[in-house]
C-alpha cells in the first residue's frame, strides 16, 4: 500500500496529523498520543492526569495551540510551529509569544519548533535563545521509529515516511530521480564536505529552498553585497546530469548598479573564459540583466557517478574563483 504522506506533503497535512494525535489522548490511541505529548514538553505531563484537551489550528496563525487542562486545574499552553522545509521569518516566534501571552492565562507554556527536516545550527541556537524547543527531522524520527509497527495504519505510515526521509537526508549516494531530500542528503553529506576540505577559501551551503529544489552553492569569501555565486540544483542535474550556474542575487534594501555589474561580471567571464582553448571552456555566457540574473552555466551530459558529479562541481568551483578573482580582486578575504 502507498503511503499517504508521501502524498500529503504539505505543512497543513501535518498539522492535521499532529492534531489529531493529540486528540486522542483519551481513547485507544492514548498511550501513544500522551507518549507524544511528552515528547514535545519534556515528560512534563508524565504521571499528570489530563482533564481535557482543545486544539485549534492556525488561531493567530499559529499553526497548532494545544490548551491542555489537569485534573489539578493545572492549566498548559502547548504552541507548535510546523515546518516541512521552510525556517522562521518576520520574527513570527516572537509573534506568537506576545499572542499567547496577551491573550492566555496558564500556569506553564511550551514552545515547539517542529521541522520535519534538516534545521541549520545557527538557526537552531537563535531558536532555543528565543526559549523554543528545537524538534529537527533527525529528533522528531528518534521519536517515531518505535511506532515504525504499529498496528494503526496512520502512525504506521507516518512513523515510515519520517523515517524515510531521515534515510534520504542521510545519503552520501548520487541520486537520479526526483527527490528533493536525497539530494540535500548527497550535496550536504557528500559534495560540500568534500568541497569543504578540498577549497577552504569558500563558504558553501546546501539546502531545500522555498521554491521546492534542493541546492549547493559555493561563493568567495568577502564582504561585497551581491556577490556572485555558483549554484547547483537538483532539477538540473536529474537522470545523470550535471548543471552549474553562476548567479547574482542582493538584497532589496542594497543599492546597486544592476546594469553596470552586469556588463562587468559579463566582461570577466568573457575573458576568463577566453584564455582557454575551446576544450578547456567552462562556463558559456546566459540571460541578460533583466532575466533570472543567471549569468552563465556550465553542462554536462551522462554523468555516470558520484566522483564524476564531484569533479565536474570543483572544475566549476575553480574556474568560478577565476572569474570572481577577476571581478573583484581586491575583494576577496
Amino acid at each position: 500500500m502507498n503511503n499517504i504522506f508521501n502524498y500529503a506533503t504539505k505543512e497543513l497535512s501535518q498539522d492535521a496529523f499532529i492534531s489529531w494525535i493529540i486528540s486522542n489522548y483519551d481513547n485507544e490511541l492514548k498511550n501513544i498520543s500522551l507518549d507524544f505529548l511528552n515528547f514535545l514538553t519534556n515528560s512534563y505531563l508524565i504521571n499528570k492526569i489530563i482533564k481535557n484537551i482543545k486544539i485549534d489550528k492556525q488561531q493567530n496563525k499559529i499553526d497548532v495551540l494545544v490548551q491542555i487542562e489537569l485534573c489539578s486545574d493545572e492549566k498548559i499552553i502547548l504552541v507548535i510551529e510546523d515546518k516541512i522545509y521552510s525556517n522562521e521569518h518576520d520574527n513570527q516566534l516572537k509573534r506568537y509569544e506576545e499572542k499567547i501571552k496577551n491573550c492566555f492565562s496558564c500556569s506553564k507554556t511550551f514552545y515547539v519548533f517542529y521541522k520535519t527536516s534538516y534545521v541549520f545550527k545557527e538557526d537552531k541556537e537563535n531558536i532555543e535563545k528565543k526559549g523554543w524547543g528545537v524538534f529537527d527531522i533527525f529528533r522528531i524520527n528518534d521519536f517515531w521509529k518505535k511506532y515504525i509497527s504499529s498496528s494503526n495504519l496512520i502512525i504506521k505510515m507516518y512513523s515510515r515516511f519520517i523515517k524515510q526521509k531521515t534515510d534520504d537526508l542521510n545519503t552520501t549516494s548520487l541520486p537520479i530521480c526526483y527527490n528533493h531530500t536525497k539530494w540535500e542528503g548527497f550535496f550536504r553529506n557528500y559534495i560540500e564536505e568534500r568541497v569543504k576540505k578540498e577549497r577552504k577559501q569558500l563558504i558553501t551551503w546546501s539546502f531545500i529552498t522555498r521554491y521546492r529544489y534542493a541546492c549547493f552553492g559555493a561563493r568567495g569569501k568577502t564582504k561585497k553585497e551581491g556577490f556572485p555565486y555558483l549554484e547547483i540544483r537538483d532539477r538540473d542535474c536529474f537522470n545523470n546530469k550535471f548543471k552549474a550556474l553562476i548567479l547574482r542575487y542582493h538584497p532589496e534594501n542594497v543599492k546597486i548598479d544592476e546594469e553596470e555589474e552586469f556588463k562587468k561580471l559579463k566582461e570577466c567571464i568573457k575573458k576568463v573564459e577566453g584564455k582557454y582553448r575551446e576544450k578547456g571552456k567552462v562556463f558559456s555566457l546566459q540571460g541578460t540583466i533583466k532575466k533570472n540574473k543567471q549569468i552563465a552555466k556550465f553542462f554536462c551530459n551522462d554523468v555516470k557517478n558520484r566522483e564524476e558529479f564531484l569533479r565536474l562541481t570543483l572544475i566549476a568551483i575553480d574556474r568560478y574563483l577565476e572569474i570572481v578573482n577577476e571581478y573583484v580582486m581586491d575583494e576577496i578575504l
